[in-house]
């Protein structure tokens, strides 16, 4: 089993009654140490990360800029386990389907098996 705390930048598997870190996201110069969690002033130039799906293949994430102020920005990024390479991108943008350019994809969560799902409602579909 996997734990993460909120305003951690770590994930944890609990074995027995410890904590082993498992996942731990180096954010470098955008990394908010504890010390500064509740600080409003500086977080636009900091990253929470907020949500985390993991399969044998990827590690997808999730994470926020400036979650104080007017505009928070949200990331979604996925790190490959085989390459060891990390893409990102703005989640109001989603992922660009450049075959069919249909409409953007947002994923939510993801399967054991790797698979990556959104749920959109038909109105939307249609609009789009």
């Amino acid at each position: 089993m996997r734990f993460k705390e909120s305003f951690n930048d770590t994930v944890y598997t609990v074995e027995r009654e410890r904590l082993v870190p498992a996942i731990a996201f180096s954010t470098g110069k955008w990394h908010w140490g504890a010390d500064a969690r509740t600080d409003s002033k500086d977080n636009e130039n900091r990253l929470l990360m907020t949500a985390v799906f993991e399969t044998d293949y990827t590690i997808s994430f999730q994470c926020t800029r400036e979650i104080y102020g007017g505009k928070p920005d949200t990331f979604n990024g996925i790190y490959n386990r085989q390459t060891g390479t990390t893409c990102m991108y703005a989640e109001k943008e989603g992922i660009t389907d450049d075959l069919t350019n249909f409409m953007p994809f947002h994923p939510k969560t993801c399967s054991a098996r790797g698979e990556y799902a959104m749920i959109v409602g038909a109105d939307v579909v249609v609009i789009t």
